[in-house]
C-alpha cells in the first residue's frame, strides 16, 4: 500500500514540475539559414569570354595599337594563313590596285571572301610567299589608297610575277585596325640615296620607264622651275605619261649620280645632277634630280630646272 502511495506522489511531483525544452538561439538561427542559403547551388553565371586578339572587331580592347595588328596580319601573310587572315581584313570594302592604274574612279570594292578567294588564284597553289617590313609604319599618302599607315611588302610568284613590291595600307575603323587596301607593283627603291641615284641614272640613261615608274616616290612626283611654281604633283604614272611626252618617247639625259648634294628645294633631302637634251622643245637644260626618303626607302621626287 505505502508502494503505491509513493508512486502517486512520484508522479503528480513530476507532472507540476517545470519542464525546460532546448530552442535554438536567434543567432544559430541565422547562421543555420545562411549555411542553408550558401550551400544550395544557384544557376551558374559564365565566365566572361575575352577575345586573344585585341586586333579583330567585337573584342574587348578594339584599340589594338597599330604595330600589334601590323605584326598579326604580317604573320598571317607569310604563314599563307587565311584562317587567320579574314578576320583582319575590312569588312566595309578593300581596295586594291596596281600602281599606276588610280584609285580615285570607280575601282570597285572587295569583300573579305573576294580579297582571299583574289589572293588564291594569283599564286601557285593557293600558298603565298610573303615577306612583310614590319617597321616603319608609314603615314599613308596621297597616291595610296585610302587608310591611315602602310608598311612595305615584297610578293614572290603572285600575279604572274616573279617579285613585286606590295603596299599593306591599314585603317582604324570605329577603333579597330583592319586591312583596307593594298597597292600592288609599288614603287621599289633604293635603301639608300646613293642606291636609288644609281638606278636613277641608269633608268633615265636607258629610257627604261618601267624602272623609272617604280623609283617614283609615293608622295609624288614635283617638276618645276627655278622662279616657278611647276606643275601640278604627278602619280608615278602620270610621271611616265610626261617623260614619254616631251622627250617623243626616248630620253637623252646624262646623269652625274655622284656625290650626293642636298636638295635645293623643299620637296626632297638629296640631290643629283643631270643634263638634259631635247626635252620639252629645249636644246639642252640643266636639272637637278631630287630624292626624297619615305620610310626606309629612298625614291625620286621630281626636277628643278636650274635653267
Amino acid at each position: 500500500m505505502r508502494f503505491f502511495f509513493a508512486l502517486g506522489l512520484a508522479l503528480i511531483v513530476a507532472c507540476s514540475a517545470p519542464q525546460t525544452l532546448a530552442l535554438p538561439s536567434p543567432s544559430a538561427t541565422a547562421a543555420t539559414e545562411v549555411a542553408s542559403a550558401t550551400s544550395t547551388p544557384g544557376p551558374a553565371t559564365p565566365a566572361p569570354t575575352v577575345n586573344p586578339n585585341p586586333c579583330i572587331a567585337g573584342s574587348d580592347n578594339p584599340a589594338c595599337p597599330s604595330e600589334t595588328f601590323v605584326d598579326r596580319l604580317a604573320a598571317a601573310l607569310e604563314a599563307s594563313d587565311y584562317v587567320a587572315l579574314r578576320p583582319f581584313i575590312t569588312p566595309t570594302g578593300f581596295l586594291g590596285v596596281r600602281n599606276g592604274t588610280g584609285f580615285t574612279g570607280p575601282t570597285p570594292l572587295a569583300t573579305p571572301d573576294q580579297v582571299i578567294d583574289g589572293l588564291q588564284r594569283s599564286t601557285p597553289g593557293g600558298k603565298l610567299h610573303v615577306t612583310v617590313v614590319r617597321r616603319p609604319l608609314i603615314p599613308r599618302t596621297a597616291f595610296i589608297p585610302p587608310g591611315d599607315l602602310y608598311v612595305v611588302s615584297t610578293f614572290s610568284q603572285f600575279d604572274n610575277q616573279p617579285q613585286q613590291t606590295v603596299y599593306l595600307v591599314i585603317r582604324s575603323e570605329s577603333g579597330t585596325m583592319y586591312w583596307s587596301g593594298a597597292l600592288y607593283s609599288a614603287p621599289q627603291a633604293g635603301a639608300s640615296g646613293q642606291q636609288t641615284a644609281d638606278a636613277l641614272a641608269a633608268a633615265l640613261q636607258e629610257s627604261d620607264f618601267a624602272v623609272i615608274e617604280r623609283l617614283v616616290s609615293p608622295n609624288g612626283f614635283n617638276w618645276a622651275r627655278s622662279g616657278s611654281g611647276g606643275l601640278a604633283t604627278k602619280t608615278p604614272q602620270e610621271t611616265v605619261q610626261f617623260l614619254r611626252a616631251e622627250s617623243g618617247g626616248s630620253l637623252n639625259v646624262a646623269v652625274q649620280a655622284r656625290p650626293l648634294a642636298p636638295s635645293p628645294v623643299p620637296w626632297g633631302a638629296q640631290s643629283i645632277g643631270s643634263a638634259w637634251r631635247n626635252f620639252g622643245n629645249v636644246a639642252e637644260q640643266a636639272i637637278v634630280l631630287v630624292l626624297e626618303q619615305v620610310g626606309e626607302r629612298w625614291y625620286w621626287a621630281g626636277g628643278f630646272i636650274v635653267r
